[in-house]
């Protein structure tokens, strides 16, 4: 009932330049050879297509070089007569599209730190912000949920954290703790939060770790199953295993689906991949955990030294992605194995290594929603079919999000502090604020949560930023996230974090 996975190499067989360049020509197979992973006994509807694998997804290891980097001087004409369509709204797919994005960013936020040229790497070992796993504009899809601006869509998953998850966790204690993220449980919202930071701004969907299940004795298989941490085999290695064993058999409440995060092999060396099924959120909604879909994470989330490993959370944000059908045959041009073309180099990119000709450190860390349609027809079109299903709305009438456009979360006192407003979406340990005669605020208080507005400015458009500057991000520039509040304002980086309002540090975001 299982067709054997692809004979893909793994990171320990590689000892040549000529094995490291045949490694993509392994991976470009059909769609209709992509593995099927069937449960034994369990309902049809938990067999799904997998994705095939990425070149976009492997290590550097895998590639003995990247391709010659372009000039942009050699798109020159051809932006300028660019004319706002998507890559491939030409009918021939260009890179066009995508330099004129990264143009945009460079204007909007210079000096912005991508973690792409970094290694992958968050810019300090101290508290990130959500915002910056990503890039600096994340361009949202106007109505993709359905619901009113600023109102979400909520999907609720399952996660399993495997055994190589719990170990690493041991041993990156202090730097969960300080993420903010002080427990085994809490260290999946790490990489959960930040995904669903970036599916809310573009989005308008919330993607929550409902319920955490740690398995210290969940194994892996990687190097006796192709690079794949289980299969079909109810044995040690299988999530639906130990999920029964121990009970966890109603999908109530994470109708989602499934999300295995582990950090690899136990050898160290043997490549475990990520996978995903294409449209797999909630394809088991209403019964069974044994009915949901399973998406499988392998991937460290810190680097050394204690850094946040961003390339880690885009993974996962790849994975959801498959999981609301992207990219399925119908983006037709915009879409290569199940993946966006590669002029279209952004998280669900088949190969990240041709983006070298919009710039020179790579692929773009969000979703090119201006540059691709399929995210409108296909993930959007997913998100509202299964409104009526298992995901629930977060509205203003239900009391689902504040609706309140603006909350205080700092202020200056003397010495010249400057007031500052965040948007409500964003995770903070905010103050609660009076007014003063000189027109500031001050804050009496550390509560967490605070919603006292000052001035009256809680409903005024133009006001907030998501601009943040401590001792932790010196030159750190962030520009507007383009997500409506709504009331139909936007945010703009106008005030910057001084004396006073660092005791407001923001939790998260």
């Amino acid at each position: 009932g299982r067709q054997a996975p692809l004979p893909l190499q793994k990171r320990s067989h590689i000892g040549s330049a000529a094995a490291v360049a045949s490694a993509p020509s392994l991976l470009r197979h059909s769609l209709s050879h992509m593995l099927l992973l069937c449960v034994a006994g369990a309902p049809a509807l938990s067999m799904a297509p997998l994705e095939t694998p990425p070149p976009s997804l492997f290590p550097d290891i895998w590639w003995p070089q990247a391709p010659p980097r372009a000039s942009r001087a050699n798109h020159t004409v051809r932006r300028l007569a660019w004319d706002g369509g998507s890559s491939c709204s030409s009918g021939t797919c260009t890179f066009d599209c995508a330099i004129a994005n990264h143009i945009a960013q460079e204007a909007a936020a210079p000096g912005y730190y991508y973690a792409q040229a970094h290694g992958g790497l968050a810019e300090s070992a101290a508290r990130q912000p959500l915002r910056s796993t990503w890039e600096p504009l994340l361009e949202s899809v106007r109505g993709c949920n359905g619901l009113q601006p600023g109102e979400l869509l909520e999907y609720s998953f399952l996660v399993v954290l495997d055994g190589s998850w719990v170990a690493h966790y041991e041993q990156q204690r202090r730097a969960y703790a300080t993420q903010g993220y002080a427990s085994l449980e809490a260290s999946a919202l790490m990489v959960f939060d930040r995904v669903s930071y970036l599916f809310e701004r573009q989005f308008g969907i919330r993607v929550k770790a409902a319920r955490v299940e740690a398995f210290p004795g969940l194994t892996e298989k990687c190097a006796a199953n192709n690079g794949y941490a289980e299969d079909g085999a109810r044995d040690a290695s299988n999530t639906r295993a130990a999920l029964a064993a121990r009970g966890v058999t109603d999908a109530a409440g994470v109708s989602g689906g499934i999300v295995r995060l582990g950090v690899g092999a136990a050898d160290g060396t043997t490549y475990c991949h990520s996978y995903a099924p294409l449209h797999g959120v909630c394809s088991g909604s209403g019964g069974s955990v044994e009915r949901l879909a399973l998406q499988v994470t392998q991937r460290n989330p810190f680097g050394a030294g204690g850094r946040i490993n961003q390339q880690a959370i885009r993974v996962l944000a790849h994975e959801m992605g498959h999981v609301f059908g992207i990219c399925s045959s119908r983006g037709a041009l915009e879409c290569q194995n199940a993946h966006t073309e590669i002029h279209i180099p952004d998280l669900m990119v088949w190969d990240g290594r041709p983006a070298a000709n919009v710039r020179s450190f790579g692929m773009f860390y969000k979703f090119m929603t201006t540059c691709a349609t399929v995210y409108d027809n296909i993930l959007c079109a997913a998100a509202r079919r299964e409104r009526a299903s298992c995901a629930v709305p977060l509205t203003c009438s239900n009391g689902g999000v504040d609706c309140t456009p603006h909350h205080w979360v700092a202020a200056g006192g003397g010495g010249g502090g400057v007031t500052r407003a965040a948007h409500r979406e964003e995770l903070h340990a905010v103050r609660c604020c009076a007014d003063e005669p000189d027109g500031r605020a001050a804050c009496a208080s550390a509560n967490l949560g605070g919603l006292v507005t000052a001035g009256n400015q809680n409903g005024r458009k133009e006001l907030g930023t998501n601009s943040r500057k401590g001792p932790d991000r010196p030159n750190a520039r962030h520009p507007t996230d383009t997500t409506d509040t709504p009331k139909g304002g936007r945010l703009h980086a106008r005030a910057r974090l001084t004396g006073a309002a660092l005791e407001a540090w923001m939790r998260h975001g």
